[in-house]
């Protein structure tokens, strides 16, 4: 009995050597890998790299295409005076009715007032027509800002050889930086 006992821990021992040594030939070292991306590219500008990329084939996984919106803003707005003194005039008339407003900067609204700033048109026709009802009847909606779309490019794992490539399509990139991922 104490043979076979032997026979058998010996069996274990050379099954656990044979497992560790498959276990160690099979572990393959990986290359490290970054998050980068590089945002800021136009509708037009992201077409052409959404077909640059397809000519690298790397898997699908590798990079991603996004598009970011930011809304525009649009005002109630009291403009274009002709003068400073018009303007300083009309906002004592707006302190006297008690409505809140700030100077407008942009060359082509200025000088005028903005008598509220809102995330969408709906929103200053509404607050327009209370300022209208209460005396300002020559105010009027105007975009501050217009919406903006642009792309951004996400490697959320690519390695170095993967990143040579991808700064290798020069143009398609339109002078755009591979950053570190936020």
């Amino acid at each position: 009995m104490q043979a076979q006992a032997i026979r058998v821990l010996n069996s274990a021992a050379e099954t656990a050597d044979k497992t560790t040594e498959t276990i160690t030939d099979s572990v393959v070292p990986t290359e490290p890998k970054s998050c980068l991306w590089a945002p800021g590219f136009s509708p037009g500008q992201a077409d052409a790299l959404r077909q640059a990329m397809g000519t690298l084939s790397l898997p699908d996984d590798v990079w991603s295409l996004s598009e970011n919106r930011n809304p525009g803003r649009w005002i109630v707005y009291w403009g274009k005076f002709e003068s400073p003194e018009v303007m300083t005039h009309r906002k004592a008339t707006l302190r006297r009715l008690k409505i809140d407003h700030r100077e407008v900067t942009l060359p082509r609204l200025a000088p005028g007032l903005a008598l509220g700033t809102f995330s969408n048109e709906d929103a200053a026709k509404e607050a327009l027509s209370k300022v209208q009802a209460q005396g300002i009847r020559t105010a009027r909606v105007a975009v501050e800002c217009a919406e903006t779309v642009n792309w951004a490019l996400r490697l959320p794992a690519i390695t170095e050889a993967q990143r040579q490539a991808i700064m290798g399509l020069g143009p398609a990139l339109a002078g755009k930086s591979l950053l570190a991922c936020p």
